[in-house]
């Protein structure tokens, strides 16, 4: 006589109860050809390394002999990066800028590489948030001439957290950064610029009204303020990342 099974091949069903959290399929593949560094979690709101024709991004160039454009000369990751050349002209600006979807409050993760020289003169990396009522800005500012590096938030209430960082190499240099924020909590949390790490748990973020269409708006430039020449800057692998433990 047979034993009893459940199935034509004398195995046996079973039953597998999991506890713990799923990840979907596109954020697998998502992982799988992530650009960040390894410990960067998160779900990903955007993951962007300019390896198709930037259409999203709006580039703006403030004088004429700035200019703003996708090049393979230099990179960290593929074939392609987004290129600044800003001019000698004081207050010549140049920046790339990405309108998406409001992604909701969140604890956040914001990351980029981006090629810094001795003659780089000041540069930043932001992001703005706006809920439909009030706007949360967030980024870090690096000032080359006058060595600081600067938290921004909303409405110019930025924060200098160290004042004497000067970067020597005479060519463009990829340096990673990394900001963690919480939009929840609206407390910052900490800064990873190049291989230095900033715990900045003890800055607010501000917040100010702003009614319209919500949105998220992610921007990344390069600007004469008081530097002597010229200078290139090289931006890839902007990603911004939500639900970071």
């Amino acid at each position: 006589m047979c034993p009893e099974v459940d199935l034509p091949d004398f195995t046996r069903k079973m039953v597998i109860e999991h506890t713990g959290g799923f990840v979907g399929l596109e954020e697998l593949a998502t992982r799988l050809g992530f650009i960040a560094p390894f410990d960067l979690r998160g779900n990903v709101v955007l993951m962007e390394d300019f390896e198709t024709e930037e259409t999203e991004w709006e580039f703006f160039e403030e004088t004429a002999n700035d200019l703003v454009e996708r090049v393979s000369r230099r990179k960290w990751s593929g074939n392609w990066s987004i290129h600044f050349h800003t001019d000698t002209v004081l207050n010549a600006y140049t920046s790339a800028v990405r309108r998406i979807y409001y992604s909701g409050k969140s604890k956040y993760g914001l990351f980029a590489r981006a090629a810094l020289s001795m003659r780089t003169d000041e540069v930043q990396l932001w992001v703005l948030f706006h809920n439909g009522e009030r706007s949360y800005k967030v980024g870090v500012k690096y000032s080359r001439p006058l060595t600081t590096l600067t938290i921004l938030d909303f409405n110019g209430a930025d924060t200098i957290i160290d004042d004497d960082l000067l970067i020597f190499q005479p060519d463009p240099e990829w340096l990673p950064i990394l900001l963690i924020f919480d939009l929840v909590t609206q407390k910052f949390d900490k800064l990873y610029f190049g291989g230095i790490e900033y715990d900045i748990s003890g800055l607010d973020i501000v917040d100010g009204p702003s009614p319209g269409f919500p949105y998220t708006l992610l921007g990344f430039e390069a600007s004469r303020i008081a530097g002597w020449a010229a200078f290139d800057t090289y931006w890839d692998d902007i990603i911004l990342v939500r639900n970071v433990p």
